[in-house]
């Protein structure tokens, strides 16, 4: 693995696909709480996709060292998770869904003979990358201070779901709770610099058949961000 430059180290990064997922972090508590200096603490909006989101941190990557890199956000729940809009998700792996081999297996995909990623413990990565389970298991339980909150593996992909069958095939082959469109990129990012990683996302839709005007996007960012906001509190007063 290449060795990165020597970068400033940082105590936390918050990434977040859209502007919509980050509003949180313009409130008079954030920045009261960067205010106080205990916590060294930044935002990155970057884009939607596992492209943007990898460009945008890999630039971020190369000047910075976070020791933890959070991801926040918006998120449709997979209806057999029995999570439904409005609450809030926790992930506890997450899983590119596009990576592999087409398998005879229905949803699951198999191996790439070359790997995507050797792991600094030597460890070869497939599509599924980890999440620190400490901090997970704090952002559940602050979660749950306010909202329904579901942990569980997370699964990215490029193409949105709009079936019932299909929401369903891929929830039994993996068992995952949330779709989303980066985390496996930033989880991925993180890997590679030596940060750890996790993940929380408002649910604002069930995955399967679209109904937008259904869909409750912002009260899902904010759900995100209301419990984003009570980590860096927990960071903070943990100093």
């Amino acid at each position: 693995m290449t060795a990165l430059p020597r970068r400033i180290r940082t105590d936390l990064l918050i990434v977040g696909a859209t502007e919509l997922e980050l509003e949180w972090s313009a409130s008079t508590k954030v920045r009261d709480l960067k205010a106080r200096g205990r916590l060294n603490l930044e935002f990155l909006v970057t884009g939607v996709g596992e492209v943007s989101a990898a460009f945008a941190l890999g630039s971020y990557l190369n000047d910075y060292a976070p020791a933890l890199i959070l991801s926040v956000g918006v998120g449709g729940a997979f209806p057999s998770a029995g999570l439904a809009p409005g609450g809030v998700a926790v992930a506890t792996s997450e899983l590119d869904e596009d990576w592999g081999v087409e398998s005879s297996r229905g949803e699951v995909k198999g191996p790439l003979v070359v790997p995507r990623f050797i792991s600094p413990s030597g460890e070869a990565v497939q599509g599924e990358f980890p999440v620190s389970t400490p901090h997970a298991d704090i952002i559940a339980s602050l979660s749950e201070e306010r909202y329904p909150t579901l942990k569980g593996p997370f699964l990215t992909t490029s193409t949105v779901t709009s079936t019932a069958e299909r929401a369903e095939a891929l929830y039994r082959a993996h068992g995952a709770i949330v779709e989303n469109m980066e985390g496996a990129a930033v989880a991925h990012a993180a890997l590679i610099s030596g940060a750890e990683f996790a993940e929380v996302k408002g649910i604002s839709n069930l995955v399967g058949p679209r109904d937008l005007s259904s869909w409750k996007i912002d009260e899902a960012a904010q759900a995100a961000g209301w419990v984003a906001t009570r980590f860096i509190e927990y960071l903070e007063e943990s100093k």
